[in-house]
This record gives C-alpha cells, structure tokens and sequence, in this order.
C-alpha cells in the first residue's frame, strides 16, 4: 500500500496545503503550486511524490522515505504526519478498499483563527485555566471528515382540516365567521445535500451543531488537497446513515408543507405522508478544527467548521471558577443589603 508525500519540485521540501492561497506551499523557498500544476509536475516526473512502503510484516506499519521511521496508522486514517520528521503524508492505497471520495471543500479558516475562536469560545464559561493553555491550543488539528451527501427525490401526501376565522363589528354585532378548509398537497421534489458523517469516531451530534456547510463549494477531490491535515476514510456506509438521512429528509418536507399553511388561523387533523423514491450518493470530505480534552477521566470535543467558523463542543465545568463567582455575587449582595439596611435604618426612605 503506498503512502504519498507531496514534495516541492523546486528544492524537494514539504508541499502543504495552504489555507490563505488556496495552493499547495512549500515552507522553505517559499513557492506555490495550484492542485493542476503539482498533479502535471508528478506526471510528467518533474517532480515525483515520495512513497512510503508498507511493511507487510506488521499490518498497520509504514517505513517513512525521509526520514526512516515506524509509522503506525489507524485503520480509518487517510492522511496525517510522520511523528518524527513532521512530514505530511497522504495513506493513498486505502482508498482501495473504499471508493474514492467524489467532492472535497478544503479549508477556509486557518489554525490560528481556530485557536482565537476556541479562545474566545471558552472566555465566559467556567472552564479550568489549563484547558485553554498553549500546551493544549496546540491540539488542536485539521482533519478532514467522511460525510455522505444525499440528493433525495421524495414524494409528499399531506392532508388536513383548516380554518379562517374573521370578526367583524356590525349593527351592535360582534360577528365571528368561520371558514373550513379540507386542506391537500401533494408534493413532489429533490432534497438535494442532505448530510450525515461517516465516521464512527465523530460524534453525530456536534457534526449537526456545526452544519451546515456551502455545498456550492464542493470541489472534485483530490489528494494534493489533503497535504497538511489529518483525514479520515468512512466506517459507517450508506446503509447505515440512511435511516438519520430519511429523517432529516422528512423535516425537510414537513417544513415545505408547513410554510404553505401558514395562512390559516387553525390546522387540525394532520396527516403527512412522505417517501423517498430514489437517492443518489456522494462521498465528500469536510473540514473541520478538531480538539480533544481529557479533565479528571472525561474526555470533551471541540469542533469548529473550518469554512464558516461554526463551533460546539462540550467544556468541563471548573468548580473552584463557579465558587468563586458565587462568592462574588454572593458577598457583593451582602454588601449592597448592609448598605440599604443602614440607608433604612437612617430614615432616609
């Protein structure tokens, strides 16, 4: 199984990929390349990846060229660094086993505004002073996410009883009119984008909280996009999201029919009826800021968007932080109490 790394054509140093420019960089002389340059360079053998053997003896196990190292990889990782030299590599082969992935967004919010936004995230909440240390920012990594995304042609019955009711004034009259409505819509329309991660090792719902992104920047995938960051291949097949996907779908168009009612003072009866006729799937990688945390046994998730600068995750609580806030409030309303007490007791009031 081959592992890539990209390297500059220029004077052979690491190529990642850069945020700002949108290139692949390298660091040292500084040079750009665009995805279809590199890819034309490595064609042409101007400039040719350097691959990383396997080590059959050991499943698992790569021989690094550059700087001769073990490297272990975990069964779903794509691409990540070599843990001695810090270059990045890209675990090319396994996508053997799984289909390549058809669209990629890459990363639009770079490390150091990740590192703010967490910063800034944690500022008011009462978390411990050590979680938001420069030994823990630094944790915090790029990694590219398996979603499937699904364009769903679905067919909706709805049905219901409806009324619109008038008052009006007249010849010393309160008139109050009702008009019903047997209420039908059938619906026929393609949810396109409809998305669920690929990833067991992900938490379902923190990838929702930071959702959605802007499928219009969807782009063919390519592995130059990869160097730099982690990346993960899927675990978790279509079959098994599609019952999350079939959900979310049926919102979707509870949604559509909801807006069209929105005229009528009462809808009562309701009976909604929606199917998926066909699907068509696409396999994407996603960016995201990914952090983990370790406090006292548990382990907390920081995520953020890395397009559009969504956040969630869950913080420890600090106790000693919460006490003594608590203390503040508390004595501060002591205070002011002593002082009304005395204004009271003066009969200035």
């Amino acid at each position: 199984m081959n592992v890539i790394e990209y390297k500059c054509p220029n004077c052979t140093a690491d190529l990642k990929f850069d945020i700002e420019s949108q290139k692949l960089r390298c660091e040292y002389c500084d040079s750009f390349f665009t995805k279809d340059e590199i890819e034309t360079l490595l064609r042409n053998k101007k400039g040719n990846p350097v691959k990383l053997e396997k080590d059959h003896k050991e499943p698992g196990v790569y021989t690094c060229s550059s700087c001769g190292a073990q490297i272990i990889a975990a069964e779903t990782q794509t691409a990540l660094f070599c843990h001695y030299c810090h270059s990045p590599v890209i675990l090319s082969g396994k996508f053997v086993d799984a289909a390549l992935p058809q669209k990629i967004i890459s990363f639009k919010v770079s490390k150091e505004r990740a590192t703010e936004a967490f910063k800034s995230w944690c500022f008011k909440r009462f978390v411990p002073h050590n979680f938001k240390n420069e030994m823990q920012l630094k944790k915090i990594v790029g990694l590219y996410v398996p979603f499937w995304l699904a364009d769903c042609k679905t067919k909706t019955l709805f049905s219901a009883m409806a009324k619109v009711i008038t008052r009006e004034h007249t010849f010393n009259y309160d008139l109050e009119i009702t008009w019903e409505y047997a209420l039908e819509r059938d619906v026929s329309t393609v949810i396109k984008n409809v998305a669920s991660d690929g990833s067991k090792g992900i938490d379902d719902a923190l990838m929702h909280a930071i959702e959605p992104f802007d499928y219009s920047a969807l782009e063919d995938f390519s592995m130059s996009y990869l160097s730099g960051f982690y990346a993960e291949k899927y675990d978790v097949d279509k079959a098994e999201v599609f019952p999350q996907i079939k959900k979310r779908v049926k919102e979707a168009c509870s949604k559509i029919i909801e807006d069209s009612i929105k005229d009528y003072n009462v809808v009562e009866n309701k009976k909604l009826d929606c199917t998926v006729e066909s699907t068509e799937w696409t396999y994407a990688l996603l960016p995201v800021w990914f952090m983990t945390y370790e406090y006292k046994g548990k382990l907390y998730k920081f995520v953020q968007n890395a397009q559009n600068s969504n956040i969630a995750g869950i913080l420890p609580l600090s106790k000693t932080k919460l006490y003594l806030v608590c203390a503040s409030i508390f004595a501060g309303v002591s205070v002011v109490a002593s002082l009304l007490g005395a204004l009271f007791a003066g009969g200035i009031f």
